[in-house]
């Protein structure tokens, strides 16, 4: 059987390589998380989720990212509306060099209007050297 989320991490990808902050805003809940090694932001306005994707697509311009690939390796429902779901993401460049990849886990929930982002825990991120 198919992975539920295959689809919404694809559309998620979509929405990234489209440069489109709006659109990929939609996929989050918020108040949101996010997480890495170093440090955990809290999202708590509509307006910091938008900006802070803003930011991050503008780091991926800057570093001529051309598409992300999306593979689910793990979800696991929690609840009738809650899940966890491991992605590994592979990000290429324009000329379709890799640039680097990682894995994140995303906690959703299901409130009435879809899936959506929870927290977004980043880890084993891996850069292949060819980002600056």
């Amino acid at each position: 059987m198919p992975c539920p989320f295959e689809r919404l991490f694809s559309e998620y990808g979509l929405a990234f390589d489209a440069f489109d902050a709006e659109a990929v805003a939609l996929f989050y809940h918020c108040p949101c998380l996010m997480v890495n090694g170093e440090v955990t932001i809290a999202l708590t306005s509509e307006g910091m989720i938008l900006n802070n994707m803003r930011a991050l697509i503008e780091q991926h311009r800057s570093q001529r990212v051309g598409h992300a690939s999306a593979s689910v390796l793990r979800a696991e429902n929690r609840a009738e509306n809650l899940a966890s779901v491991q992605v590994d993401w592979q990000i290429f460049a324009i000329d379709e060099t890799l640039l680097w990849k990682f894995a994140n886990t995303y906690d959703l929930a299901d409130y009435g209007d879809g899936w959506k982002i929870l927290a977004s825990t980043t880890h084993a991120a891996e850069n292949q050297g060819q980002a600056e």
